[in-house]
């Protein structure tokens, strides 16, 4: 799937006609890309959202993008390499198209806990393999906040209500 082609927003609902150029533009002024997805079961479905983070030089400002899309019901272990493979995947169209000159310029972040204790912990060395072996850092829980926090507050529509809750 490719996650480019997708409509992108801001967490602010603001849609973002070329999620590509508008990266690059970023990243020209110096900030840093953190991409991370998260999904979450429905009824009959998993929705994922990827979300790109960008960070200034000085970690002052930031801005989130995000895209969304619905799949079939999957085991735990789909739902986690589908979500690193999205996030992956949108890294390597960054660099495809030279939003983003090098992979190392892009850290991808993985939802998943190396704590024994959690069932994605199993799952950690085949995701964190299968990232770096395209080349880009990756980064885990307690680490993945990309995951772990923007794409969970996208996934889980907290940011409409911290939107609505503004007016």
């Amino acid at each position: 799937m490719n996650m480019a082609a997708q409509q992108w927003r801001t967490l602010h609902g603001l849609r973002i006609d070329d999620i590509l150029h508008t990266i690059k533009d970023l990243v020209e002024e110096g900030f840093a890309v953190h991409i991370g997805t998260d999904a979450q079961k429905a009824t009959r479905h998993t929705n994922f959202v990827v979300v790109a983070c960008l960070l200034s030089p000085l970690r002052r400002g930031h801005r989130v993008f995000y895209a969304s899309i619905r799949q079939g019901r999957m085991s735990i272990q789909q739902k986690l390499f589908q979500e690193a493979w999205l996030s992956t995947e949108f890294a390597l169209k960054l660099c495809e198209v030279g939003s983003v000159e090098s992979h190392e310029r892009i850290h991808v972040h993985i939802d998943v806990n190396p704590k024994a204790i959690h069932k994605s912990s199993q799952y950690l060395q085949q995701l964190a393999g299968m990232v770096a072996g395209q080349g880009f850092p990756v980064l885990y829980k307690p680490d993945a906040w990309a995951a772990s926090r923007a794409a969970d507050h996208a996934v889980k529509g907290k940011h409409w209500k911290s939107v609505e809750g503004r007016g």
